[in-house]
This record gives C-alpha cells, structure tokens and sequence, in this order.
C-alpha cells in the first residue's frame, strides 16, 4: 500500500515556517526551524536543518505569515510523532520528515 493510500486525510500543499523542539537519545533538548512542504488535519510533511528519527515525540509551532480573517495573524502549536523520517536523503532545504499530529490548537499573535 502507498504513503498516500495509508492517509486519512488528503493533504494541501502549504509551505509555511515551523519551529521544532524534541528530546534526544540522551535527554537533551533539540530545537531545529524549517518548513511545511504539505499539510492535513491528521499530518504533515516538514523539511528542518536537523534529522529527528523516526518514532520521535516533537512539539512544534507552525506560524502562518499571512493573516486570517483579514486582521489576525496565527500560530498552530502541536504535538506531534515523527512516523517517517528521510534523513539518509538529506534535500537541499534539509531533512525530510512525516509526522502526524497527537494534538494541535491555533493562537492568535
């Protein structure tokens, strides 16, 4: 079965900023920046200057530089689990990583 027949959800191509912070093997704290390549309500495909392995627990904060409803700029902030991760692969931007969303809430800025 492909990555795309496994999706619940169809996913919209969205190039937006992220921060990502995460836990790694020795307990440290990690944080890397990069972009949304596609987006759905169930995941997402981001590109960061950092590899994170596969099954990774990672908070991160998705801003849209554009501002909804004509006045209000916007931030998701989410949980999320790495479920793929292209880090052998390493694409020009950085490294490739799927992950799908645990939990996820918008803010106004």
């Amino acid at each position: 079965m492909s990555d795309r027949e496994k999706r619940d959800n169809e996913r919209y191509d969205m190039e937006l900023p992220i921060a990502v912070r995460w836990k790694d093997w020795s307990g440290r704290t990690r944080e890397a920046i990069g972009m949304t390549r596609n987006m759905s309500p169930s995941g997402a495909f981001i590109v960061c200057n950092s590899p994170i392995g596969a099954g990774c627990a990672v908070d991160l904060d998705i801003d849209f530089p554009i501002v909804l409803g004509g006045c209000i700029p916007c931030r998701i902030s989410a949980s999320a689990t790495v479920v793929r991760d292209i880090t052998g692969a390493k694409h020009s931007a950085g490294y490739g990583h799927g992950i799908t969303f645990d939990r996820f809430s918008f803010t106004r800025l």
